[in-house]
């Protein structure tokens, strides 16, 4: 991808010896991962899932599909989307707030704003019974192929499959300029938080979709940041983890009408951001 190429463009040109060259009388350098810095990062991303078994569960139906394939729903690029006040938010989307609380530790809030959409049509083993009024769909089923079509299934987390979570960040440098106004850097960190996903889900037209805290996630990630000029930061992160699900909501009943689901994702994000210097010790 265009924008990969100009990630690896920038890495490469930055490690060019003259970059690190300094001149007389420089001010002192800056390090954006000292003890004290705020930071704030938006950006976009992309997500992809393994195959997860889906249990559902109300009254007259009790079943379990099989290895079902789901994927991401990024908007393509759209200015009058993506650099709109009100529509900026509709692409899946992160954000971060953090503090470094001592030099190369942050803690940070996060928000992923990923996508999760069952693709239709497929085929899946089902296990388990249908007793529903009415419905063709009613049967006791042993691991028997079913058709995921929009009239049995439509299972979404499209607005979306959101994972809130707390994030404990190592952050070193890599290489700067004397002056500190370019400086390259690497981290990895470990995460955990809340599922909350506002899940359309229609099981035989009926459905739901609000948000919910559905269940838990776990994840570690790896990057590169680019901090310009001592203020606005770049960040290309890579992150892993699993997500577990037991309480999604299937319609607008109480429980026990209830879906569960389990999977692993990996998530690609570029983010834009500031870095805010409190009570911080310019010296690297």
């Amino acid at each position: 991808m265009n924008w990969k190429i100009s990630i690896l463009f920038l890495v490469l040109l930055f490690c060019r010896p003259d970059l690190g060259m300094s001149q007389d009388n420089q001010e002192p350098s800056f390090n954006p991962h000292a003890k004290g810095a705020l930071f704030f990062y938006w950006g976009y991303n992309r997500s992809a899932y393994t195959r997860s078994n889906i249990r559902f569960e109300g009254p007259g139906y009790r079943f379990e599909l099989e290895d079902v394939i789901a994927r991401d729903r990024q908007t393509p690029f759209d200015a009058d989307i993506y650099l709109h006040s009100t529509k900026f938010t509709i692409p899946q989307y992160n954000i971060s707030i953090g503090y470094h609380l001592k030099d190369g530790l942050s803690l940070s809030f996060n928000a992923d704003h990923m996508k999760y959409v069952m693709v239709a049509n497929q085929k899946s083993k089902i296990i388990g019974f249908i007793n529903v009024d009415n419905s063709r769909y009613s049967n006791s089923y042993d691991g028997e192929l079913i058709t995921l079509s929009p009239d049995f299934l439509e299972f979404e987390h499209s607005d979306g499959l959101n994972y809130a979570n707390l994030e404990l960040t190592r952050f070193c440098e890599v290489r700067a300029s004397q002056n500190g106004k370019l400086i390259l850097g690497c981290f990895g960190g470990v995460a955990s938080g809340l599922m909350i996903p506002k899940s359309n889900v229609k099981f035989l037209g009926e459905g739901s979709d609000k948000f919910h805290i559905a269940g838990f996630g776990m994840s570690t990630d790896v990057g590169l940041s680019l901090t310009l000029w001592k203020c606005l930061g770049f960040q290309y992160k890579v992150k892993g983890g699993y997500i577990n699900m037991p309480d999604i909501l299937i319609n607008t009943r109480a429980m026990p009408d209830r879906a569960k689901q389990e999977f692993w994702f990996i998530e690609h994000s570029i983010s834009i951001g500031a870095v805010v210097p409190i009570n911080v010790n310019k010296q690297r």
